[in-house]
């Protein structure tokens, strides 16, 4: 009889809690194929935009999450669960638009503050979309 390792025994257990589960991409138009179609949302609305699975702890791993250039128009909340499974939502708090940037979490770790965050979070970003914010019922 074949006798597995702890390591494995551990890697299957993990493969059976998370099952078939990838990422999910929440917004209209957003898949692992497509990740550019704008959003449009009223001051004060959230969406939850991106859930993750349980990341796999890998040496210069990748964790999928969402940063925004602008947090004074739209901010991203990431709800950290079991074993790294996130989920991320987007916050409307002021009129205008911002860039949201799919970036790997382990890189960028939140929205940017300033110019210099700004770039670093172009330079990093995997693909990005725009988010307009409007005061409720402005069309």
């Amino acid at each position: 009889m074949m006798r597995f390792g702890p390591k494995i025994f551990s890697l299957i257990l993990l493969l059976a809690l998370t099952g078939c589960q990838g990422f999910r991409y929440l917004l209209p138009g957003h898949s692992d194929h497509e990740r550019t179609a704008p959003v449009h949302m009223e001051i004060g609305q959230s969406l939850v935009a991106l859930k993750t699975p349980i990341r796999m702890p890998v040496p210069g791993g990748f964790w999928l999450g969402l940063a925004s250039d602008n947090p004074d128009i739209v901010r991203t909340e990431v709800e950290d669960g079991f074993g790294g499974k996130t989920r991320v939502t987007l916050h409307a708090v002021g009129a205008g638009m911002a860039t949201v940037h799919y970036v790997n979490r382990l890189s960028v770790v939140g929205d940017a503050r300033n110019e210099v965050e700004r770039k670093r979070l172009r330079e990093m970003s995997g693909k990005s979309f725009q988010v307009t914010s409007a005061p409720r019922g402005a069309k």
